[in-house]
């Protein structure tokens, strides 16, 4: 089941299908389908560099989404997740481990860990001075140390 697109590549998705130039799309209607010049299906692969496809019926009316593309194919095994699961798992619920500073909201944790350490991007949003992006530190996923925005 493989589809030859315009560009003279070859899919073996059914959804990844022809990919339309910026240039062929009209800025004011914002990807509407009367501006594509050619579309062979009812899926255009939008970006190539991050690997979306825009979606969108040929009846200018119906709802458009992105979805992400098709996996590059790679996993993690089960036993390399069980073993991250089982370093990192707790049966208690500590509650807040970041705490907001006075007139400070704190939201959007993600934690991510590089060699021993761990770190947490977070969004702080404060009076008077709005929304940032905040880096913390830790050593047990408990005790976090801001580093600065």
């Amino acid at each position: 089941n493989m589809r030859r697109h315009l560009d003279g590549s070859v899919s073996k998705y059914q959804e990844l299908v022809d990919y339309v130039e910026p240039r062929y799309r009209a800025a004011s209607s914002m990807f509407a389908a009367k501006d594509w010049r050619r579309t062979l299906d009812d899926k255009v692969k939008w970006d190539r560099d991050v690997q979306l496809r825009w979606l969108a019926d040929r009846d200018d009316r119906l709802a458009r989404r992105i979805v992400p593309a098709p996996s590059a194919g790679r996993e993690v095994d089960a036993s390399t997740m069980q073993r991250v699961y089982d370093e990192v798992k707790t049966p208690f619920k500590y509650g807040v481990v970041i705490p907001r500073e006075e007139n400070e909201s704190v939201d959007c944790p993600s934690v991510f860990r590089v060699g021993d350490k761990w770190y947490m991007l977070f969004v702080s949003i404060k009076d008077q001075i709005g929304y940032q992006t905040l880096l913390a530190s830790s050593d047990d996923l408990l005790h976090w140390r801001r580093l600065g925005v």
